[in-house]
């Protein structure tokens, strides 16, 4: 629920596509395209540096004691995307090699740490 909300304050400039197990998928861009494309960068930077420092807000349920070992990709690139399904449950998901490298980042990531690519750095340093 704190995920979602944080997704929320940044009002139609994210998007969350998914959760996966203990993965939370937000995306920049999508489904609605803003311009300019530097600032889908900026935008999950900004949100990747918030959610990392209000992550010791979320609470396991039942396990006051302990607490949450966020791990974070960003990554930017070309994806595919579309609706699956019909009827009363129909989902928007994403596709492609962006998706499986950002998932890799985060999944191989150390706990606490934001894991960047090299292309994503390369575009908030030319649009800081």
């Amino acid at each position: 629920d704190l995920l979602d909300h944080m997704v929320d304050c940044f009002g139609d400039k994210l998007y969350k596509v998914e959760t996966i197990n203990d993965s939370y998928l937000v995306m920049s861009g999508l489904p609605v395209r803003q311009e300019p494309n530097c600032m889908h960068a900026g935008c999950i930077a900004t949100f990747a540096l918030f959610v990392l420092s209000r992550v010791n807000e979320i609470e396991i349920e039942g396990h006051k004691d302990l607490r949450v070992q966020i791990r974070i990709g960003i990554h930017t690139g070309r994806l595919a995307a579309g609706v699956i399904g019909t009827g009363v449950n129909p989902r928007y998901c994403l596709f492609g090699d962006t998706v499986n490298f950002t998932s890799r980042l985060e999944s191989t990531g150390r706990p606490f740490t934001i894991h960047t690519s090299e292309v994503m750095v390369g575009l908030l340093r030319e649009h800081n």
